[in-house]
């Protein structure tokens, strides 16, 4: 049985992932920083049909934590199909208001932590023949709002791990996607703008754009291997 790996599994995207990779009898290792919502949706993904789920708490700005992760994942499954860096972090600063400390933490968890879990999927998936890893960006990348100087940045990483993992990956059928929303009806969104700011008229449902994570996740979308699909609200 097929294994998923998915970062920010708790709420929004990712527990939405969560629920249909578990409808298409994924085995699932399921990554938070911990707390009952993680609990929460293993449970539910146990009733939807996942054979066997995993929990792990997990700080994707610590890298032992990234490599305990995917060490874990692969102990209790034996393999790893699929790789889906969703977690993230986001906090409006306008670019003169940018220090360090901030710069530091949005990097951390946007980029070193889904770069270091490539690196650390990735000769499991050379040694078994294949695999998928879909990277969480955002439309931001290529049209920032204000404030979003450091996470669009962040984010764009992943645009560019995507191009590599298609490239070295193809020799080991390996393929690799971004899906870059715009603003999704999330907790996370709701922590940085209100409905004032942006109304739910203009959001993405977190489903939708979970649907084509899991297809691209299950096989279905490799004729765009290494590119990033953008998705906003039409």
């Amino acid at each position: 049985m097929p294994v998923a790996l998915i970062t920010g599994a708790s709420s929004g995207i990712g527990r939405e992932v969560a629920f249909q990779l578990a409808q298409r009898g994924y085995q699932l290792a399921l990554v938070a920083r911990g707390g009952e919502r993680l609990e929460t949706v293993g449970d539910e993904c146990s009733s939807l049909g996942a054979p066997d789920v995993l929990l792990r708490s997990t700080d994707m700005a610590v890298p032992a934590d990234v490599q305990a992760m995917v060490d874990a994942a692969l102990d209790a499954f034996g393999r790893i199909d699929v790789l889906i860096n969703n977690a993230g972090l986001a906090e409006l600063r306008s670019i003169g208001e940018v220090e360090p400390d901030h710069l530091e933490a949005v990097f951390a968890v946007n980029t070193i932590g889904p770069a270091l879990a490539i690196n650390r999927v990735w000769p499991i998936m050379v040694e078994q023949g294949g695999g998928r890893i879909v990277n969480v960006s955002t439309i931001g990348t290529k049209d920032p709002f204000p404030g979003f100087f450091a996470y669009a940045a962040a984010k764009a990483a992943l645009n560019s791990f995507t191009r590599s993992i298609a490239i070295e990956g193809e020799a080991h059928r390996i393929c690799g996607f971004t899906i870059a929303p715009g603003a999704v009806e999330t907790p996370m969104l709701r922590s940085v703008f209100d409905e004032t700011q942006i109304g739910k008229d203009k959001t993405l449902p977190p489903a939708e754009v979970a649907r084509t994570i899991v297809e691209c996740a299950v096989g279905e979308r490799d004729d765009v291997n290494g590119e990033v699909i953008w998705m906003s609200r039409s």
